[in-house]
C-alpha cells in the first residue's frame, strides 16, 4: 500500500511540475533566455548587471509585459498567439549597459524559446558623438572580430562628415529619428562601409521589432550616394543590411566620369541585403560627358557587387536621360528581389 501511495505522489508531483510548462488553452508559452547567446553578441557576463528589464510588445507597439528582474538569465510568460517583440535591457545601477531585441512568433498550445543575445549598447544624441563612439572601441573589437555593437540614436542629427564603418555596427531608434545632410557644406556619403576583412565591415540599419524609425535625408543636395559599400578594385569588403523602419531618401548625387547612385552604391566588393525599409525620392544628375560616353547610374541603387532584396521598397527615385530610376545593375553585378518588393514599374536596368 505504501508503495502504491509513493508512486501516486511521484506521478502527481510530475504532473504539477509539467503543468507549469504547458500553455493555457488557446495561449502559448514564451521562454526567453539572454546573455552572450549570439555568436555576434559582444557581451561577456551578467554578473556586472544590477538589473534586467524585459518588455514584450505586439505588432501595434502595445506593451503587454514590462518587468524588472534582478540577477536573472531567463524568464517564461504565457501569451496570446501572435508575433511579439522582446526587448531586454541590462543596467549597471541606472546606466543602460547592454540590450537585445528580437521578434518571435508564438503559436497556441506550443512553447516558443528565444535565446536573445545582449549587445554592448551606446546611446548617442548627435552625429559627431556617433562617429567618435564608433571609432572609440576599434581596439577593443579588434580582439574579438565579428562581434557587433548596438547604438541607439536619440533625437535628430545633422550629418556633417562621412562615418567609415570597419566593424559590425547596428543602429536603431526607439523614437522618430531624422538624420539630415548638412546643407551646402557636406556633399559626401553618410556612411562608407569598407574593411580588409569581410566579417568586420557590416552596417545594420534597424532590427526586426524596432519600435522607432530612422530617416536618412539628403536634403535634396549632395554629390554622392547616401551610402557606399566596399571599394572597386581594392581588396576591401563591406556589407549593408536594411530593415523596416529605415528610410534612405531625398538625396542628390552627381554622375560625372563614373556610375553612381542616389541612395546606395554597391561597389564590386560590396554586399547589400534588404529585408525592409525604403529607398525613395533620390536622384542622380548626369553630366553631358557621362551622357556622351553612356555612363549609366541608378536613381535608387547602383549595383556593381551583390544586392538581394527580400522586402521593402525602391520607389520614386530619378536618374535623368533614360538611366535606371530604381536600380542599375552593372555588368559584373548581381541583383535579385522577392515578389513582395515594391519597385516602381520594375524599373531595373542591366548594363
Amino acid at each position: 500500500m505504501k508503495k502504491i501511495q509513493y508512486i501516486f505522489y511521484v506521478v502527481l508531483i510530475a504532473a504539477v511540475l509539467g503543468a507549469c510548462f504547458i500553455p493555457m488553452e488557446g495561449k502559448g508559452n514564451l521562454t526567453i533566455s539572454w546573455g552572450n547567446t549570439s555568436s555576434r553578441a559582444f557581451f561577456e557576463s551578467l554578473d556586472t548587471l544590477s538589473s534586467i528589464n524585459v518588455v514584450i510588445t505586439d505588432t501595434a507597439d502595445n506593451t503587454i509585459i514590462n518587468e524588472t528582474l534582478n540577477n536573472s538569465s531567463s524568464v517564461s510568460y504565457t501569451v496570446e498567439p501572435g508575433i511579439w517583440t522582446i526587448t531586454v535591457k541590462g543596467y549597471v545601477k541606472e546606466t543602460l549597459s547592454v540590450m537585445g531585441i528580437e521578434q518571435v512568433t508564438v503559436e497556441a498550445g506550443k512553447i516558443a524559446t528565444v535565446e536573445l543575445g545582449l549587445y554592448t549598447v551606446t546611446e548617442v544624441k548627435n552625429w559627431r558623438a556617433l562617429n567618435d563612439a564608433i571609432g572609440a572601441n576599434d581596439e577593443v573589437y579588434a580582439k574579438s572580430p565579428g562581434r557587433e555593437e548596438l547604438f541607439i540614436l536619440t533625437g535628430n542629427f545633422i550629418a556633417s562628415s562621412t562615418i567609415t564603418i570597419q566593424r559590425p555596427i547596428i543602429l536603431i531608434s526607439e523614437d522618430i529619428t531624422v538624420v539630415e545632410r548638412q546643407f551646402g557644406n557636406f556633399i559626401e556619403p553618410f556612411f562608407n562601409i569598407t574593411a580588409p576583412n569581410a566579417s568586420n565591415a557590416i552596417l545594420t540599419l534597424g532590427k526586426p521589432g524596432m519600435t522607432g524609425t530612422i530617416t536618412f535625408d539628403g536634403q535634396g543636395s549632395g554629390e554622392s550616394p547616401l551610402i557606399t559599400i566596399g571599394k572597386t578594385g581594392i581588396n576591401t569588403r563591406g556589407t549593408l543590411v536594411l530593415h523596416n523602419g529605415v528610410r534612405l531618401q531625398n538625396n542628390q548625387s552627381y554622375c560625372g566620369e563614373e556610375s553612381t547612385a542616389g541612395g546606395v552604391y554597391v561597389n564590386s566588393t560590396g554586399i547589400f541585403t534588404m529585408y525592409g525599409g525604403s529607398i525613395r525620392l533620390n536622384e542622380v544628375i548626369v553630366s553631358q560627358g557621362a551622357r556622351e560616353q553612356k555612363i549609366y547610374s541608378g536613381g535608387g541603387v547602383c549595383v556593381a557587387g551583390r544586392f538581394i532584396a527580400y522586402g521593402g521598397e525602391i520607389v520614386n527615385n530619378n536618374c535623368f536621360d533614360n538611366n535606371a530610376h530604381a536600380v542599375l545593375v552593372k555588368q559584373d553585378g548581381f541583383f535579385s528581389f522577392a515578389k513582395g518588393v515594391k519597385i516602381n514599374n520594375n524599373d531595373v536596368l542591366y548594363e
